[in-house]
């Protein structure tokens, strides 16, 4: 069998065994939780901190926020975009383990 009818022809997700449905859910569960909270942050960023530096606050890191827009935030909050969205960059990694689980089942016949 082929990659391309093995995609085309997947089991449904109720014929997979139990471990491969909880890997699954996990592996997505977890690529939607940190893309959720990278979103979250870059949403809060744009919204809050301004577009030009403000010492006196201690907004002098430059940041791309949402959209490629420019912002300026402090040391923490920098801090926080880094790891969401550097750190936590391998997030795709379940996200195609799960789908790999998904599609490389074949029930048995």
């Amino acid at each position: 069998m082929t990659l391309q009818e093995s995609v085309k022809n997947q089991p449904p997700f109720r014929a997979l065994p139990l471990w491969r449905k909880i890997l699954v859910v996990c592996g997505l569960g977890f690529f939607v939780s940190v893309w959720a909270m990278t979103l979250y942050m870059e949403l809060n960023l744009y919204g809050v901190d301004p577009d030009r530096p403000v010492a006196a606050t201690g907004h002098i890191y430059p940041v791309g926020a949402a959209w490629g827009y420019m912002r300026y935030a402090t040391w923490e909050e920098r801090d926080r975009l880094y790891f969401w969205k550097r750190q936590m960059g391998w997030m795709g990694v379940p996200f195609a383990a799960a789908a790999f689980l998904w599609m490389s089942y074949r029930p048995k016949q």
